[in-house]
C-alpha cells in the first residue's frame, strides 16, 4: 500500500515511551524517502494517552515526516497524571493511504491491550492492523505496571472471577482470540503486531474457538491461554 508502487511496507517498533520514540526525525524522514513505510505499530508505549496534548504532540511529530497520518492509540482506563501510563500501544496510517482507512479502535474491554486500524484494499477487502502488547506473568508486580492495571480491570469485568480469569497475561490471550476471531467472520485479514511475552518455540496450539462479547471477557474452560492455541485456531 505504498506511495510508490501500491505495496504495503510496515514497521513494528517495540518501544517503552512514545514520547521517546525509537527514531527520531531524519530516520523518519529516511523511512518516508526509501523504505515509503505506510503503517507503523507501537507495543508498550508507557504513555498516558489520556493526558492533555499528548496525542496532539504525537500527531505533530508525525506532521514534520508526513504530510497526512491516521493514529489510534490504547491505554487503560485507569487515570494517571503525569503523561507517562505503563503499558499501551499506538497504530499509525501514514501517507496516501490515510485515505484507505476506514475505521479504528482499540482493546473493548478498556484494557489498553491492542489497537487497530482497518484499511480497505482492493476489491473492497479490508485488512485490520493491530498492535497488542501482552503483559508478562509477573504476579508481584507493583501496583502501578500494566500488570496490576489489568489486573484490577480484570477483577472489575469478572467479579466472582476464579485466579485464571484476573491473570492479565493469561487472560488476554483468550481476550484477544475472542475478538480476532469476530474480525476474521467479517471476512476482515489481520496484521498482527505483538509483544506476546511467550516463548513460541516449539509450541504446539490446540483448536478452541472462542466466542466474543463486546460487554464481558470470554470463559473457556478448555482453553490453556497459550498464543500457540490463537495461532492454530484463528489460522
Amino acid at each position: 500500500m505504498g506511495t510508490c508502487d501500491g505495496n504495503h511496507r510496515s514497521q513494528q517498533n517495540p518501544t517503552n515511551s512514545a514520547t521517546k520514540p525509537q527514531w527520531n526525525l531524519p530516520t523518519s524522514y529516511t523511512i518516508r524517502i526509501f523504505l515509503q513505510i505506510t503503517s507503523m505499530h507501537l507495543s508498550k508505549t508507557n504513555t498516558n494517552w489520556q493526558h492533555p496534548m499528548q496525542l496532539q504532540q504525537t500527531r505533530n511529530s508525525f506532521k514534520q515526516a508526513w504530510q497526512h497520518s491516521f493514529l489510534q492509540p490504547s491505554h487503560p482506563k485507569e487515570k494517571f497524571i503525569s503523561s507517562y501510563q505503563p503499558g499501551g500501544t499506538l497504530t499509525a496510517v501514514t501517507g496516501d493511504w490515510t485515505l484507505h482507512a476506514v475505521d479504528k479502535g482499540m482493546d473493548p474491554h478498556g484494557l489498553g491491550r491492542w489497537s487497530y486500524v482497518i484499511i480497505r484494499g482492493k476489491r473492497d477487502s479490508k485488512a485490520v492492523i493491530i498492535p497488542a502488547y501482552r503483559v508478562g506473568d509477573n504476579r508481584t508486580a507493583s501496583p502501578k505496571t500494566a500488570y496490576r492495571q489489568q489486573a484490577r480491570g480484570l477483577s472489575n469485568l469478572h467479579p466472582e472471577a476464579q485466579q485464571t480469569e484476573s491473570n492479565p497475561h493469561r487472560q488476554c490471550a483468550l481476550d484477544f482470540q475472542a475478538w480476532i476471531e469476530f474480525m476474521t467472520a467479517q471476512h476482515h485479514m489481520i496484521i498482527l503486531c505483538l509483544d506476546a511475552n511467550e516463548d513460541q518455540q516449539g509450541q504446539t496450539g490446540k483448536f478452541q474457538p472462542c466466542s466474543f462479547d463486546p460487554n464481558k471477557p470470554p470463559v473457556h474452560k478448555l482453553h490453556d491461554r497459550a498464543m500457540a492455541t490463537l495461532a492454530t485456531t484463528c489460522g
